[in-house]
């Protein structure tokens, strides 16, 4: 098993965020609006919820 601090260092290091920054990016481009709900479901996995919602 990972210790916490090597999987963080995972995380950072496919680009988590930078994946987020760049679909939040192109939502607003394409006038989306993006809404992120992560939750730790437990201490070494986490999972990410994403909903798409049209800005009028």
């Amino acid at each position: 098993m990972m210790k916490n601090r090597h999987l963080s260092k995972a995380v950072q290091e496919q680009g988590f965020f930078g994946l987020e920054n760049s679909l939040n990016t192109n939502a607003v481009i394409k006038g989306f609006s993006l809404l992120w709900l992560i939750g730790f479901i437990h201490h070494q996995s986490f999972a990410a919820v994403v909903e798409i919602s049209k800005r009028f």
